[in-house]
């Protein structure tokens, strides 16, 4: 009957539904993907690549030789490093400077 047809329908899409959210938490909370953006990886990952990684918990899966390791560092660390790419870029600068007013002597 249509009464039956429908209600058929309801617990199909809302079931449907529920697998999907099932499926987004899943990857949200136990994967994640991840974009190779540099060479630091070769010959194991290329830059470009796009690699599935499992958010395990290091204390229940111990790291083996071989494994890739992958960590988020702490912003503190990122400030850091643009704070020593900025330092080198400018001693580059100079010393570029440098060698142009050596050259017109």
């Amino acid at each position: 009957s249509r009464a039956t047809w429908e209600a058929g329908t309801a617990l199909g899409t809302l079931g449907l539904t529920g697998g999907y959210l099932v499926l987004a938490a899943i990857l949200a909370f136990v994967f994640r993907f991840v974009y190779v953006p540099s060479e630091s990886m070769i010959p194991n990952l290329n830059p470009g690549d796009i690699v599935l990684v499992s958010r395990s918990v290091p204390v229940l899966q111990k790291a083996k030789v071989g494994d890739v390791v992958l960590f988020d560092p702490p912003s503190k660390l990122n400030q850091i490093i643009r704070d020593v790419k900025e330092r080198q870029e400018k001693e580059q600068q100079q010393n570029d400077g440098d060698v142009d007013a050596s050259d017109r002597n």
